[in-house]
């Protein structure tokens, strides 16, 4: 996923080398795009029903420029629901670089822009940004029951002081029923070890 708040420290410059290095090595991602080029991610091609994967944040243009550029949380909203029209059998995760930081519990800009993604119709919201394991529960009052995770934690990468050796590291496992649409996630925990993840247990 690209968009995030970081995702234009280089500037519009920095973005788009990131394109290029991302294409060479035929990583497939979703978030940034040149301007008015925006898809969402077809996770598994040939799959049916489609599963797709779109991002947005809602600091998308801080630092970038006329061309590179992320999704504005109202062009999200705009693209979850012509995807929901386009197909109405597809599965629509969302991933967006929000929360306040430091926190576990749901910021309320987050809980209002997951309704409206979920009415749009996403059956996963996915934030990230707080860098805490946060809750996750589903919104039964809408179209799909969307399962809402509030915070994802920090990925493992050498900024983040701490995890080189590290006693609760985890993974969010989700799993979807394509018969019935039910949804259920759970935490797989785990530690680190000089970098090395192992697992050793499953909520």
């Amino acid at each position: 996923c690209t968009a995030n708040n970081h995702v234009f420290d280089g500037l519009e410059e920095g973005a788009a080398r990131l394109l290029e290095i991302l294409d060479s090595v035929r990583i497939r991602h979703n978030g940034l795009h040149v301007r008015t080029t925006y898809a969402p991610l077809s996770l598994l091609p040939g799959r049916t029903p489609p599963l797709y994967l779109l991002t947005g944040s809602p600091m998308s243009q801080i630092g970038s420029g006329p061309r590179i550029v992320t999704l504005s949380y109202p062009q999200l909203l705009e693209r979850i629901r012509e995807l929901r029209a386009q197909e109405p059998a597809a599965w629509i995760i969302v991933y967006t670089h929000d929360g306040t930081e430091g926190l576990t519990e749901a910021s309320p800009r987050q809980r209002q822009w997951a309704d409206w993604f979920a009415r749009a119709g996403a059956d996963i919201i996915l934030f990230a940004h707080s860098h805490c394991y946060g809750p996750v529960e589903i919104l039964e009052d809408t179209p799909r029951r969307t399962l809402v995770a509030w915070g994802l934690g920090n990925f493992l990468f050498g900024g983040n002081r701490g995890w080189r050796n590290r006693q609760d590291v985890r993974l969010l496992r989700i799993c979807l029923d394509t018969e019935t649409g039910e949804k259920d996630a759970g935490w797989l925990y785990g530690t680190t070890r000089n970098w090395n993840f192992s697992l050793y247990r499953l909520n």
